[in-house]
């Protein structure tokens, strides 16, 4: 996928959450100069943030990085502000407890 599709799924999908820049960068602890450049395909984000991305957007990494993949239905991207108080996270050393 080239940077500028990458950066065009990432607009979209923030603007179907309603969220600005800042808010999105808030949320992946970084400024929003960094959605910025991401957006306008100056710079792209390493894969631990693809990673919270796909999470925010509740969307495969796939959809964020291969060009092939569909868009999700307005209806799959979840409502990003609210938590589900049926999920919790689990650090890697209790995933890995868990496994075993």
């Amino acid at each position: 996928m080239n940077d500028f599709e990458f950066g065009n799924r990432l607009y979209n999908l923030r603007k179907q959450a309603k969220l600005s820049q800042s808010e999105l960068a808030e949320m992946v602890c970084l400024t929003n100069k960094a959605v910025s450049k991401w957006e306008s395909a100056q710079s792209v984000p390493d894969l631990q943030r693809v990673i919270q991305l796909a999470e925010i957007f509740n969307v495969s990494t796939d959809y964020l990085l291969k060009d092939e993949v569909e868009a999700p239905s307005p209806m799959e991207v979840g409502d990003i502000r609210d938590e589900d108080q049926s999920l919790r996270r689990v650090s890697m050393e209790e995933a890995n407890e868990f496994l075993t």
